[in-house]
């Protein structure tokens, strides 16, 4: 008997999966979406894994150190509350915006906002790399 270099042979043209082990020598039925979801998976770890410790808390670590001690819990759950209301407002419209204007519309109406909020940060954030708490507040005291 000849094994396959895998455990389980995929014949996608009649949507079964054959295992050549001699001991689970059984037909399994397989859908698309089985297919779909086992390649889901690894690429949301993926994302995941990568994005966390990246750019993922950034907004929430910068928030938190930027406001003064008597402000802080005001400026935390208005910063929080903002990400939050623009990420419900990405997902409610994002399926209008793929209907109407295609996945390249759609995707480049995110990228231009991106890239103009890239360019407003640059502009109008100050930098506080190495700055002790009571040095950043008097980054924000003087102004823009």
């Amino acid at each position: 008997m000849v094994f396959a270099k895998s455990e389980y042979f995929c014949k996608f043209a009649s949507h079964t999966r054959v295992s050549h082990s001699p001991l689970l020598a059984v037909e399994h039925n397989f859908s698309v979406l089985d297919i779909i979801r086992e390649l889901t998976q690894p690429q949301l770890l993926l994302f995941t894994t990568l994005y966390s410790p990246g750019a993922g808390p950034v907004p929430f670590t910068y928030a938190s150190e930027v406001f003064p001690l008597t402000h802080r819990e005001l400026g935390m759950s208005l910063s929080v509350s903002t990400s939050s209301t623009f990420a419900s407002v990405l997902s409610l419209t994002f399926p209008y915006l793929l209907a109407v204007l295609k996945p390249q519309g759609a995707f480049g109406v995110y990228a231009v906002g991106n890239v103009v909020a890239w360019a407003l940060t640059w502009c109008f954030v100050p930098e506080v790399k190495g700055l002790r708490l009571e040095e950043i507040d008097a980054v924000f005291e003087r102004g823009l």
